[in-house]
């Protein structure tokens, strides 16, 4: 079936019997002053379709449903409503938005611009962009000499790093500032979150891995 959206800049009522909107044929269109559109219902069904947080399963289910909604009221869905990520062979597969059904644009979780469809329910399908199940670690003493290196570090593979970072004179070792968050830990973390490494504007295809270095940190001894 084939839906029409009338943009009513003359303010006339469509024909409900048009061959092109038969499925409302019969109804009693109504003029939307704030969209300037003629509908033929005044609420709508969303359904939001992702992958559920709960479950090992992949498959897109339902995750959320709204009924009754006003027709053209934004909305918006927290990203906890789906898997923020999920691993498939070699891949990891983050969350990048939510497909309208109705023009097939991708909007954030959080995005304004979202609308519900005109004159019909809509879907929002939960979208992701892969890349690979790795990243890319160095690990560098204070003067930026390579310590360790690994080009496929897993995520969820213990990082095997077990020196000792470098002694340097007239100061005290405080841990290991990481590149992801700046934050300084007393220890390299053994693993990693893919969401908290990978920033999805960056990936430009499945061949995409993350980097991640972790530089020896201290301070000035109070002895020196």
């Amino acid at each position: 079936v084939k839906l029409v959206d009338f943009k009513a800049s003359e303010k006339v009522q469509p024909e409900a019997a048009d061959s092109e909107c038969n499925r409302f044929k019969g109804e009693n269109y109504y003029y939307n002053e704030e969209f300037d559109r003629w509908t033929s219902r005044d609420t709508v069904t969303v359904i939001f379709m992702g992958k559920d947080p709960e479950s090992d399963s992949t498959a897109d289910v339902v995750v959320e449903e709204l009924a009754d909604v006003p027709y053209g009221t934004a909305t918006g869905v927290t990203d906890s409503t789906t898997k923020p990520y999920y691993y498939s062979g070699q891949l990891v597969y983050m969350f990048n938005g939510w497909k309208d059904s109705v023009d097939n644009k991708v909007y954030s979780s959080d995005d304004e611009n979202i609308r519900f469809a005109f004159n019909d329910d809509t879907t929002y399908t939960a979208q992701y962009k892969g890349c690979r199940n790795y990243y890319n670690l160095t690990i560098n003493g204070y003067d930026g000499t390579e310590l360790y290196s690994n080009s496929r570090q897993n995520y969820t593979s213990d990082v095997s790093y077990t020196g000792e970072a470098p002694t340097r004179s007239n100061y005290v070792f405080v841990g290991w500032t990481s590149s992801v968050d700046g934050q300084i830990y007393t220890e390299i973390p053994k693993t990693l979150d893919p969401a908290d490494v990978i920033n999805v504007a960056d990936i430009t295809g499945i061949s995409y891995a993350a980097s991640v270095t972790y530089t020896a940190t201290y301070r000035r001894s109070n002895y020196s």
